[in-house]
């Protein structure tokens, strides 16, 4: 006579994610997906910082099984040839012209402007205001409207 036993096991499992990262001044957080699954264990975090910020600390994170991001990412700060109670002059690449009054320490709220020369259209922004030690947002370029391509 033969006896059978049958064992059923019953297993809860329960999906481990970390919280979404608060969000960095002066950066941007990125996720990379594990296995499908955003912040999930496995998942990493990548920090990037702003233009003019400099990284101090780890621009990367991993989640663990605990739910708890590791290590902790850096923080984002202003590079220090930047003053941020003043900007330096716009740094362009032979844009022609720009409408301001530039000096070695331009004070905040400030805005600069760019014209184009006749025959010439915007790409971009055409303002830019100091703000912080930097100017937000890039301008844009200058380019001869005969180099435009139409559709």
């Amino acid at each position: 006579m033969a006896v059978s036993f049958f064992f059923f096991f019953v297993l809860e499992f329960q999906l481990v994610t970390c919280q979404q990262l608060r969000a960095i001044k002066n950066g941007y957080i990125g996720y990379e997906l594990k296995d499908g699954a955003m912040r999930g264990v496995g998942s990493i975090a990548y920090l990037a910082c702003h233009a003019y910020h400099d990284l101090h600390g780890n621009n990367v994170t991993k989640c663990g099984i605990d739910g708890t991001w590791r290590p902790r990412l850096g923080v984002c700060q202003l590079k220090p040839e930047y003053d941020e109670n003043f900007c330096k002059p716009y740094e362009s690449d032979g844009q022609p012209l720009l409408k301001y009054k530039p000096s070695p320490k331009i004070n905040l709220g400030t805005i600069i402007t760019v014209v184009c020369q006749p025959g010439q259209r915007l790409f971009g922004n055409a303002k830019s205001k100091c703000t912080g030690g930097i100017w937000k947002p890039t301008l844009g370029k200058c380019v001869d409207k005969d180099k435009i391509k139409s559709n």
